[in-house]
């Protein structure tokens, strides 16, 4: 097999993937678009009709041009390109986006995309959280049109600086939103808490972006000499370093011209610039084990994120949600617990593993108790839509409650009535809010409570179950669309009246009415950080009776019994509130140091001054790149604003127009032929698509183009509707070399024959969920074999003489019942479970060939990334022109002992009458490491796959850390191959154990391998590197080492 045949199918992996996780189009979206200054915004589903915008396209437009302002000044760099901006109403519509080729979890906000630099947001209900991910999103399309030249196709031909994560994602954040508590929680907990501070490129995950913006905070307040001696009226330091990074070879280049600092000064600094900013502060606060106890012993159980608490009404019972085992669940756990281990956790139900419960809504988390103690009710999504489900904690038995009459975009954070079995209340948003709704389980009745545009939250009923209490963004003043903070207030179900609790300019949180409501408990940053505070009803007195150094995120309390969840040493733990602790004490608390310098930056006043000089850190040495770099902007297309004159956007019909995502030419040496011969070859990649993802096509061919001899294909995905089609030409030509000789005029001649294999196939994908999936495809076959005579010793190594000897057509049609729940773990799944049922047939009479199969996979965790691997393939084929099924090893770009697989060439011989099913409708099983490749074969075949995988070749090899992440797994393969006249081989009888090289013609029979291999990703490209022994058990014999390379993911 062709090397360059691996990075063709590597790249166009989602077209041939056996198993996988499905983008479902549960709808059909009706697509319009405006053009605003630099910016395409695409919306569907207008509020009124189609001549109106859709209300959060037409606030993504305004947000934009504001973002435009700020970006631009702050980075220093105007647009050379229109930034498209995709617009969906919700979070379950974003799932079904095809722009990007991967599922979008809950924690997903919006994504920015390198192909054609598109920014995809979806609306959630919180307009404050909408604009900052449209401000946060438009920085890395900045970043991203700057840096990365717009695209991925326009990187291709330049060299530029991958720019590290926390610096990307800590500029947008910083530029998105002002520092606030939650982020200075994060710093807290890593200065106190944590063992060590972690180094710049141990900022990842969720620490890419609150560490990466401490970063950037660290260089404005502590290296921006000019801003901080009042030079400047807002920072230039940022867009110092990034014109320094677009001319520079590499990032440490950069930081010394900008800042004089390389990286490992910059990350100094900033470890210097946390420790003087929170450990003065140590003194002057509480850690969580002086006013609590931790419900679980954390070094015992494996969970980091433990979240939303929920007290039962009878105060016996804790329900909330844990990542335990590295999937998201929903747990209960005795009230009374204190430091205990996992045993005592009743895993209620787990998310993302099963069609019900696609996704827990966890970042909106909301857990309820009936009145009786025995019920809760919870929120999740489902096939394209959010429902509620109510679930008996002693039978396990589960209530669906749909809301199919309602356009509701989510729903979220149900609360039980707190007397009424029937009643419940839950925040819902539709196309531009979110409001609270009544609900009765019995009669169905849905009532809205709330109809505005602030944001309400954190809702929970008054013991008497008169009214809601809420934490909302509301605001009287006329001069803002909503308050910059949270305030309490709550909603009178009688009287319909929403009265305030608090007035305050810091945020108040999860409300909780305690003591017969004469109290009101909740969390409050009056100080810089989240602490608990009481409300007396009475006399309106607050009172702060906690005083904590990384705060409090959740809450959940009955009286004086009162639970919390909170940050300690990167995890999420629940905690009780010491008993002892009074809750009328007067706490002198002083303000975190972030508040005392809390600055709004406005990067509008430096507008156009970039076009000017530059400041620079270091001898203004960039200034000239910098003018050459900005000077060459599409003006005309780049501000084209289409407004009618009314002032309006004039809304656009969507049409499909196809554009180049990326073209890839690769030359190199790869495998050709037998014995490893390597010989040199190229590749042309091309992948087109529109804007909206719907419509792609992949074209790829090999350089050296010869219609007979080269591989070429031509694929186009349609995808918008429920089912997703494919259409695929191919064509794959290749030579077998037989012999050479010289002949009577001294020419040197080679016979060989080549093979040409020619398809035509239309696949239908029809998804039942996230999870499963009906397969069909129908495909034409054609296939023409030459014997060939080859003169080596002319220029080119012509052909003299070209023989058909073979032609023939089959058609194909298959069917296949797939299912995937999977997790991932770096190269392979670690969790969950895959299988598919298929069968395949000719569906005309001209041969009677039928093959049914299946492939099942369990994937389990155990400890500290090591999970185990067990599979099982079943295959069987019938009918009179019938293909045998092959076993072996994987195709390899290199084995230790390549001659040994010689012997299924014959399998290819231009005299061999199945030819045209042995390539077109045979499978080739895989793998029996340790064995050559088609080792077995036979009419039904069985394997066997145990493998033990774990992230641990890193502590032995330190050498090789530049491969990135490594892992390693030891397995044992066990396969049997016989035909359908024969009885399935006795695993005992040592006669069916039969090694194949001593016995070529023994296709039948049972083998067997063991053996360990390393995994890392090389070059792009995922690597297996495997040592395996073939092993008889019957005879205790084991082969000789044999070590393959192989390109792929593992099963």
């Amino acid at each position: 097999m062709k090397f360059t045949k691996y990075i063709f199918l590597i790249f166009i992996i989602p077209i041939y993937c056996q198993f996988g996780k499905n983008i479902v189009q549960y709808k059909s979206f009706d697509w319009h678009y405006i053009q605003s200054k630099y910016f395409d915004i695409y919306f569907y589903d207008s509020n009124n009709n189609l001549t109106n915008i859709n209300n959060n396209a037409e606030f993504v437009a305004s947000e934009s041009l504001k973002s435009y302002d700020i970006i631009s000044n702050a980075i220093g760099w105007k647009l050379k390109n229109r930034i498209p901006i995709i617009v969906y109403n919700s979070h379950n519509d974003f799932q079904q986006t095809n722009i990007i080729d991967m599922y979008m979890p809950e924690g997903v906000g919006g994504v920015t995309e390198l192909y054609k630099n598109r920014v995809v947001i979806p609306f959630d209900g919180n307009n404050q959280q909408f604009k900052n991910v449209i401000h946060h999103e438009l920085v890395h399309a900045f970043i991203n049109d700057y840096i990365y030249k717009g695209s991925v196709k326009n990187m291709q031909n330049d060299d530029v600086i991958l720019i590290p994560l926390w610096m990307n994602e800590g500029l947008a954040e910083f530029l998105s939103s002002p520092w606030q508590t939650d982020s200075d929680m994060w710093m807290r907990d890593l200065v106190v808490n944590g063992e060590k501070l972690p180094k710049l490129n141990e900022l990842n995950g969720y620490l890419a972006y609150r560490g990466g913006q401490s970063v950037w905070k660290y260089i404005i307040e502590e290296l921006d000499t000019l801003y901080i001696q009042g030079k400047t009226e807002a920072p230039t330091i940022i867009s110092s370093i990034f014109s320094a990074i677009a001319t520079s070879p590499d990032l440490n280049t950069a930081l010394e011209k900008s800042l004089n600092l390389d990286l490992e000064d910059l990350e100094s600094g900033w470890h210097k610039y946390l420790k003087s900013e929170y450990w003065p502060d140590i003194n002057n606060r509480n850690y969580l084990n002086d006013i609590s106890f931790s419900l679980f012993d954390y070094d015992k159980i494996s969970s980091t994120y433990d979240i939303g608490p929920s007290l039962s009404p009878d105060k016996t019972k804790l329900a909330f949600y844990s990542n335990q085992n590295g999937i998201m669940s929903l747990c209960i756990v005795p009230s009374d617990c204190n430091n205990c281990n996992s045993k005592s956790i009743k895993t209620i139900l787990k998310s993302g593993m099963s069609i019900d419960f696609e996704e827990l809504h966890v970042l909106k988390a909301g857990i309820s108790w009936s009145p009786n103690s025995e019920n809760i009710i919870i929120g999740s999504s489902s096939k394209g839509k959010d429902l509620l489900y109510t679930i008996n904690i002693n039978s396990n038995k589960k209530q669906k409650h749909e809301f199919n009459k309602f356009n509701f975009g989510s729903i979220s954070q149900p609360i039980w009535h707190p007397e009424e079995e029937n009643i419940i209340a839950f925040i819902a948003t539709n196309i531009s809010q979110g409001d609270i709704y009544l609900y009765n389980l019995d009669t169905q009745k849905i009532t809205q409570l709330t109809d505005d545009i602030f944001t309400e939250k954190e809702i929970a009923w008054t013991n008497d179950g008169q009214s809601i209490l809420f934490s909302a963004d509301r605001t009287t003043n006329k001069n803002e669309s909503w308050s910059s903070q949270y305030d309490l207030f709550s909603y009178n179900i009688q009287n319909e009246q929403i009265i305030q609790l608090t007035n305050t300019d810091f945020n108040e949180h999860y409300p909780i009415s305690t003591n017969n409501d004469s109290t009101l408990l909740y969390i409050s940053d009056s100080n810089g950080i989240n602490n608990l505070s009481v409300k007396n009803i009475a006399d309106s007195s607050i009172n702060v009776f906690t005083n904590l150094y990384t705060g409090i995120s959740q809450i959940t309390a009955i009286d004086d019994e009162i639970y919390f969840s909170s940050l300690n040493d990167r995890k999420f733990i629940i905690s009780k509130l010491d008993s002892n602790i009074n809750l009328n004490n007067q706490l002198d608390i002083k303000n975190a140091k972030w508040k005392a310098k809390k600055i709004n930056y406005d990067f509008t006043k430096l507008k156009n001054k970039f076009d000017k000089k530059r400041h620079s850190y270091r001898n203004y040495i960039f200034d000239q790149n910098l003018s050459a770099a900005n000077s060459d902007l599409k003006s005309d297309s780049l501000i084209l604003s289409k407004i009618d004159s009314s002032g309006n956007y004039v809304i656009e019909k969507y049409k499909t127009k196809f554009s180049l995502d990326v073209g890839q030419l690769s030359v190199g040496v790869g495998l050709n032929a037998r014995n490893n011969n390597y010989t040199q070859n190229g590749l042309a990649v091309f992948q087109f698509s529109d804007i909206l993802g719907d419509h792609k096509i992949y074209l790829g061919t090999e350089l050296d183009v010869n219609f007979k001899r080269s591989d070429y294909a031509l694929v186009y995905r349609y995808l918008p509707k429920l089912i997703d089609w494919t259409f695929m030409f191919s064509h794959d030509g290749f030579t077998i070399r037989e012999n050479s000789y010289i002949d009577p005029n001294g020419n040197l001649l080679e016979n060989q024959t080549l093979y040409e294999n020619i398809s035509l196939g239309i696949d239908a994908n029809r998804p039942l969920s996230r999870f499963n999936r009906i397969e069909f495809n129908l495909s034409q076959f054609f296939m023409l074999v030459h014997d060939e005579v080859i003169n080596g010793s002319s220029q080119y190594g012509g052909v003299e003489n070209s023989d058909l000897v073979y032609s023939g057509n089959l058609t194909t049609f298959s069917s296949r019942y797939v299912w995937d729940n999977t997790r991932w773990f770096y190269t392979y799944p670690n969790n969950g479970s895959r299988f598919y049922f298929k069968y395949k047939t000719d569906p005309r009479t001209s041969k009677d060939i039928n093959l049914l199969s299946f492939d099942g996979r369990v994937y389990r965790p155990l400890f500290n990334g090591v999970s185990i691997f067990l599979r099982n393939f079943l295959g069987h084929t019938w009918g009179d022109d019938r293909q045998s099924i092959y076993l072996g090893s994987e195709p390899s770009i290199y084995s230790s002992t390549p001659g040994i697989s010689d012997f299924y060439l014959s399998e290819f011989s231009s005299s061999n009458s199945n030819l045209l099913t042995l390539f077109n409708f045979t499978e080739n099983i895989t793998p029996i490491r340790g064995v050559p490749f088609m080792y077995k074969s036979g009419d039904n075949l069985a394997l066997f796959n145990f493998e033990l995988r774990a992230p641990f070749l890193l502590y032995y090899f330190p050498a090789i850390k530049w491969f990135g992440q490594i892992n390693g797994v030891i397995f044992i393969d066990l396969g049997v191959a016989w035909n359908n006249n024969e009885p399935l081989p006795n695993i005992s009888n040592q006669s069916n154990w039969i090694k194949r090289e001593e016995a070529p013609n023994k296709r039948t029979g049972w083998v067997m391998s063991y053996g360990w291999g390393p995994r890392f990703i090389f070059l792009g490209m995922p690597l297996k590197l495997n040592f395996a022994w073939q092993y008889n058990p019957i005879t205790k014999e084991k082969s000789d080492r044999r070590y393959e390379i192989t390109i792929g993911i593992d099963l």
